[in-house]
């Protein structure tokens, strides 16, 4: 058993678990999956920052406008409908 008394191998119905390097489980919802760092993410809102004001612009812009932004290019995408499914 280990700390949370679950059998290695065995997943409670409902929880998702994963292997940590010292050979115990966690639930998945338990493990930190932050990929920046504090000062990593102070400069994404930096930068993000700007591109999110020039959005806010009521005169140029609908609520239903977004951007999707890489390192080689950036895509102004105004969302006239979406249509998503579901799984069943």
């Amino acid at each position: 058993m280990n700390r949370l008394n679950v059998k290695v191998g065995y997943y409670p119905t409902g929880y998702t678990m994963v292997p940590c390097d010292n050979g115990e489980y966690v639930k998945y919802s338990e493990v930190k999956r932050t990929v920046l760092n504090e000062q990593q993410r102070e400069e994404f809102a930096k930068a993000a920052k700007p591109l999110m004001q020039f959005l806010e612009n009521p005169k140029m812009f609908h609520p239903h406008f977004t951007v999707i932004l890489d390192s080689t290019h950036a895509e102004l995408v105004e969302g006239c409908v979406m249509i998503k499914d579901t799984p069943k």
